[in-house]
């Protein structure tokens, strides 16, 4: 059961320095404890301290794991002696159970995967301290881990880097060696080596994309917290629900995709609190049959510290176990492409609404292909200086050209919406419309895209019939 949260570091060099002192003050309290001449705990006491104390040293047995095949393969030092079928006698049933063990005892917390990586990681900078504290070479004064906002994970770190790539460069090298000898030898004895030196590459890959980090897009963290709002915009009153909140920001789900103005009231209640906040809409999306407006908080209104305690005041909302997990290539590929994408970033204050379908004009008809309230754009064989799109009967748009999109695709500025919106019966009955002609979208679009599926299929059934005949 979570009873506490708190922050953790915003970089490697602060994550090993307060790993080092949560290791270093660990093995000390057990060195001061006197664990195994105590008279004062039972035996199940004594083991449950004393896991506390070796999960510290999992530095050297990470050291043992990378070293060792590095050491056979690449330098042709013999670190043990046995026959293949021994190997597998011995490590697989501790290969595969540890895996399954790890999973089950820790509520799919973690596994095996993800703890090498995170070892990885950290055991070149914290083997010597731990080593040192245990022959009693410690530290008198220990340094509080910096989190601060200031407190920035460097783009790339190379100097935090170069332990990782001499060990990358040593692996393939035993990779090599180690298939050269498989194929010299016409045996499969150095498979067991091979796979531990492609896993362990895979886990020193990974720890170098962790120390080049990714930019941060958001200064503070999102937390998916459902919680019933009232969005108020002038003398309207919007039912919605939250779909996440962090300090500086939210997210507000909403029935119709309306359309807000610059600077909108936002009340949020829960159980035990209730705050009002003035929000800024900066981009606004469709989920489902809802419509996401993305805000950022411009005055909290003197509610900060009840905001705060509606973040915080819960169990933590953040991911508690590991979902399905992806395969290490996977997991490499991601990691690459995450790192060249460029970020894209959007700000869409009005809904945008998929119309697809024909609307009457003074003059003929004009294909509506999207609106979102201050654009329209049509299609049609030639540009209109003027068009008023019929809505309902004493309900129409009425636009004047802007620009060619492409060829017989144009945009008109909708010049009558403040009109519409501050009427709010015909207000009402543009957001009815606009539902129904999105829905209808909706299902058109799924129509289309099955039958071009039952096509494609189609097409291959005739391919490898015509295959089959030749």
């Amino acid at each position: 059961k979570p009873l506490a949260s708190g922050l953790s570091p915003n970089d490697l060099p602060n994550l090993i320095q307060q790993r080092i002192r949560w290791a270093r003050g660990v093995i000390a309290t057990g060195r001061k404890m006197k664990l195994f001449r105590s008279k004062d705990m039972s035996f199940s006491q004594k083991m449950n301290y004393w896991a506390s104390i070796w999960y510290w040293y999992a530095p050297v047995k990470r050291l043992i794991y990378i070293m060792s095949p590095i050491l056979f393969a690449t330098f042709n030092f013999m670190v043990f002696k046995c026959t293949l079928p021994e190997i597998l006698i011995i490590w697989l049933p501790m290969y595969i159970s540890s895996n399954i063990s790890l999973r089950m005892l820790s509520e799919n917390v973690r596994n095996t995967k993800w703890t090498g990586i995170y070892e990885t990681i950290l055991f070149p900078y914290m083997l010597i301290p731990v080593i040192l504290e245990s022959f009693g070479i410690t530290l008198r004064k220990f340094k509080v881990t910096d989190k601060s906002e200031g407190s920035k994970r460097k783009a790339l770190d190379f100097v935090y880097m170069l332990p990782f790539f001499l060990l990358i460069v040593l692996s393939v090298i035993g990779i090599v060696r180690s298939v050269i000898m498989m194929f010299q030898s016409n045996s499969f004895s150095s498979i067991v080596i091979l796979f531990w030196l492609v896993n362990n590459l895979f886990l020193l890959v990974m720890s170098v994309f962790f120390v080049m980090g990714r930019v941060a897009q958001r200064k503070f963290e999102r937390f998916p917290i459902i919680e019933k709002c009232t969005v108020k915009d002038a003398d309207m009153d919007i039912e919605g629900t939250t779909v996440d909140l962090s300090e500086e920001g939210c997210a507000v789900a909403l029935d119709k995709p309306y359309m807000l103005g610059d600077i909108v009231t936002l009340f949020i209640r829960t159980d035990k609190y209730s705050v009002r906040l003035k929000t800024e809409v900066i981009y606004v999306t469709r989920r489902k049959d809802r419509w996401v407006y993305s805000m950022i908080i411009k005055d909290y209104m003197d509610y900060y510290d009840t905001y705060l305690q509606i973040l915080y005041d819960r169990v933590p909302m953040l991911p508690s176990e590991i979902k399905k997990d992806a395969g290490s290539f996977e997991d490499l590929l991601l990691n690459t492409k995450k790192r060249m994408d460029v970020p894209f970033y959007q700000k869409r204050k009005y809904p945008r609404i998929n119309i697809g379908r024909s609307c009457n004009n003074s003059k003929n008809e004009l294909n509506v292909i999207d609106f979102n309230y201050e654009y329209v754009s049509v299609t049609g064989d030639a540009a209109q200086k003027n068009i008023k799109l019929l809505i309902d009967s004493d309900l129409y748009l009425d636009c004047v050209y802007e620009r060619d999109i492409s060829k017989g695709h144009m945009l008109y500025q909708v010049i009558n919406i403040r009109e519409i919106v501050s009427d709010r019966d015909k207000y009402e009955r543009l957001l009815d419309w606009l539902i129904k002609v999105s829905a209808d979208y909706i299902e058109v679009e799924k129509e289309r895209q099955n039958r071009a599926r039952a096509e494609q299929k189609r097409a291959q059934r005739e391919y490898f019939n015509e295959v089959e005949l030749v």
